[in-house]
């Protein structure tokens, strides 16, 4: 059984309320949805009629996995809310269309899960990191509790797109070293970046 039926199903079951709460929820859900897709495809329409006209690289692609990643992004498109991020998803989608899938099909599809699980605030670090000429020390970084960076930081490291150094060998005990770490951009976060043209 799918999980937004046994969720529908739950909801139906609250006594008094639960008719009225499903339809409310699951109405104004699927309604979204739809217009996530809808602005989503007009949009592309859009950036399609800007480019010249290129079917040629669509005849190369492995079909197995060009359906198999827009199958995938056409889930996360639906479930998107934020405007910054469903741009890098469309950037994602042209990426995809102009550059024929040949023996990278996982890592794109990485980059698509990676991306469908990022914040927002992740995306501006990353952006931000990968357009700084020298390694920048996390207790440098503002816009945010340093902490709530910090995390942020530690997420995009475990993604493969930042690296470390250590910023300073002091151990004074007045504040956490860790926040002393040089951070700047790797090469596989440079490829991430340019995938979805993100600067």
């Amino acid at each position: 059984m799918e999980k937004d039926t046994i969720i529908e199903a739950g909801l139906n079951a609250i006594p008094y309320v639960g008719g009225s709460l499903a339809t409310l929820y699951y109405g104004s859900k699927n309604e979204k949805r739809f217009e996530r897709l809808e602005k989503f495809y007009s949009d592309l329409k859009e950036e399609f009629e800007k480019r010249p006209n290129n079917t040629s690289n669509l005849l190369e692609h492995n079909p197995e996995d060009l359906e198999n990643i827009i199958s995938d992004l056409h889930d996360k498109v639906e479930k998107e809310t934020s405007e910054e991020k469903m741009k890098y998803l469309r950037n994602f989608f042209i990426s995809t269309i102009e550059t024929p899938i040949r023996n990278d099909f996982d890592e794109r599809k990485t980059f698509l899960d990676i991306l469908n699980g990022m914040s927002v605030l992740e995306c501006q670090l990353l952006n931000f990191l990968s357009k700084q000429k020298d390694r920048i020390q996390i207790k440098n970084l503002t816009g945010a509790n340093i902490y709530t960076l910090y995390g942020a930081v530690n997420k995009l490291i475990s993604y493969g797109f930042l690296e470390t150094r250590r910023g300073s060998f002091t151990m004074n005990g007045t504040q956490d070293e860790n926040l002393d770490d040089l951070v700047f951009t790797s090469d596989y976060g440079n490829r991430f970046i340019d995938y979805i043209k993100m600067n």
